[in-house]
């Protein structure tokens, strides 16, 4: 019998998705889960990968990676009710208002869902994205919301109270290392705009 349980957690494949917007501290939630010595731990890891291994996450395996929000029928297809899904939100306010500055990007998420699926960006100045920010961020979160509705391992993180979501996401994946670490790491700031820190 104990032989059995160990046998069943070695097999187990774990894996960890954080869903999201982006600007809204998916890089630092990277940079958290690092602190789990029994996972991998990467950003937009495999977001330049084409075909069925666009979706092809190691076991033990802990992604962020805010376009991972237009595949959600394939994740749903490969992976199912298996994983831990973290939803990680900001304000809206304050995610809207970063993006707002990254649209003229090159490969930027605005510039993608602003020219090419609303078709209404390439005739914008620059002072008039804000409608499609606050667009792209309110169908991000629906479709995220609408994807989670049947999961059984659901954690919402928000990016101005962390630490409750990062304990919880811990203790259901069984990871191991250093807690604290992971949890203190949400006072620093990764990838950030300095006209709308995330």
């Amino acid at each position: 019998m104990v032989d059995d349980f160990y046998g069943n957690l070695h097999n187990r494949q774990v894996r960890v998705f954080c869903l999201s917007t982006g600007r809204c501290g998916s890089t630092t939630f990277t940079e958290s889960f690092r602190h789990a010595v029994n996972y991998s731990s990467a950003h937009e890891s495999r977001a330049r990968v084409l075909g069925a291994k666009r979706l092809e996450y190691p076991d033990w395996h802990v992604e962020s990676d805010n376009r991972l929000a237009w595949f959600l029928g394939e994740l749903d297809e490969r992976y199912g009710d298996e994983p831990v899904y973290v939803h990680l939100v900001r304000e809206p306010s304050e995610v809207v208002r970063s993006f707002e500055y990254r649209h003229h990007s090159p490969g930027t998420i605005m510039r993608g869902f602003g020219n090419g699926i609303l078709m209404t960006g390439r005739d914008r100045k620059p002072d008039e994205w804000r409608p499609i920010a606050e667009m792209y961020v309110q169908t991000v979160n629906a479709n995220i919301r609408l994807f989670l509705r049947d999961k059984s391992k659901v954690v919402l993180m928000r990016l101005d109270d962390p630490e409750p979501a990062v304990r919880t996401i811990w203790e259901m994946a069984e990871m191991q290392g250093d807690l604290e670490a992971a949890i203190n790491i949400w006072g620093m700031h990764f990838n950030s705009d300095p006209r709308s820190r995330s």
